[in-house]
């Protein structure tokens, strides 16, 4: 029964996100899981050592939009890849082609925070050009690592599900987006955001059918 009950609660939250694909917002899906943390705060009256919510979210949306589209990859989490620095990094869901490519990227963040960065990512190109030790420019890095290695370019993008209030963040944001081509890369922020999340992931990965 317990079972039962537990595989019915995620395939009736998945259900909700397949049936309404073409008009869940952005802001939606971040709610949902707003309204999740609020009941297991009552429930267990913290939301300590609560996490996974955001990315099982996207992976399930993630999951109707491959479906709605058609689209001919394997979306898997955690793929490991070795970058230009010979180190590896992982992207959070990777959309794959048979012969295990990239075809596009996807992270996931909660908030846009100060992060420590590792001894290797210090005084390197991207943390130096956009000077904040956030983890949207940590991010940037990461992939860029990737894209620069053997393995070689794609699209991507980062879903961020807490709306950003400093200012100079979403700066760093917007300069990325509007003077970076070379990136391959976009931002999508939940919070606050009426858009159609469908076609807001289309339009930022560059997918035109």
């Amino acid at each position: 029964m317990q079972t039962l009950l537990i595989e019915s609660l995620f395939d009736d939250i998945y259900m909700q996100i397949r049936n309404n694909i073409l008009t869940i917002t952005c802001n939606d899906l971040y709610i949902i899981k707003e309204r999740f943390y609020t009941k297991c705060n009552e429930y267990k009256g913290n939301t300590d050592n609560l996490t996974g919510l955001t990315e099982l979210l996207v992976a399930m949306f993630l999951k109707a939009f491959k479906d709605e589209l058609n689209l001919q990859y394997n979306i898997e989490s955690d793929v490991p890849k070795i970058g230009y620095n010979h180190r590896e990094n992982k992207v959070d869901y990777a959309f794959l082609s048979s012969d295990n490519k990239i075809k596009y990227g996807v992270s996931v963040k909660r908030g846009n925070d100060s992060i420590t960065l590792k001894d290797h990512e210090k005084n390197t190109g991207i943390i130096n050009k956009f000077k904040y030790k956030i983890t949207v420019v940590q991010d940037l890095f990461r992939l860029d690592n990737i894209k620069k290695g053997a393995h070689g370019p794609f699209k991507s993008v980062t879903i961020i599900f807490k709306a950003i209030e400093n200012s100079n963040h979403l700066k760093i944001i917007n300069d990325i987006v509007s003077n970076h081509d070379e990136y391959e890369h976009n931002y999508i922020v939940l919070e606050g955001n009426n858009k159609i999340l469908f076609h807001q992931l289309k339009e930022k990965l560059g997918i035109n059918y």
